[in-house]
């Protein structure tokens, strides 16, 4: 198993549900307008060991998946959008055929909080949901 499985795991369902993958990794208050509407960015977060056994190290990361939607004179009912597209994302990474695999050992969310992009531009939401990654790393025999 490997660390590395686990963006491209949000990236696939992401753009399998039609989401545009914003590549930067950190900053998310200056997101391309073009693609601000159905965009989202990935950050993985911290890394924490969860027990070491014999050859293998149990591993926990926190993943922040960051789903952008426009408002444009409507902002609250695209907030109503934003959280049932919310749900389709949840629905489809949480699905035990897809989160149960042998590169990545279970996912699981903890939250999702729908803000404005910033504070000069209130018609962009931003949903932030935070899932918790976990990954057996074989550390040698």
């Amino acid at each position: 198993m490997s660390l590395s499985l686990v963006t491209p795991y949000f990236e696939d369902k992401l753009i399998e549900l039609g989401w545009t993958l914003w590549d930067e990794p950190f900053a998310f208050d200056n997101i391309p307008s073009d693609i601000l509407d159905h965009g989202f960015q990935i950050e993985t977060g911290d890394l924490t060991g969860e027990g070491i056994k014999q050859t293998v190290l149990e591993t926990r990361m926190d993943v922040t998946v960051r789903l952008f939607r426009k408002g444009y004179k409507t902002p609250k009912a695209i907030k109503e959008e934003l959280l049932t597209e919310v749900q389709h994302v949840l629905c489809l990474c949480l699905t035990a055929s897809n989160r149960l695999t042998a590169g990545i050992k279970n996912i699981e969310f903890l939250s999702m909080v729908p803000t404005p992009l910033n504070l000069e531009n209130d018609n962009a939401i931003v949903a932030t949901c935070i899932f918790r990654c976990r990954v057996i790393l074989n550390i040698g025999i």
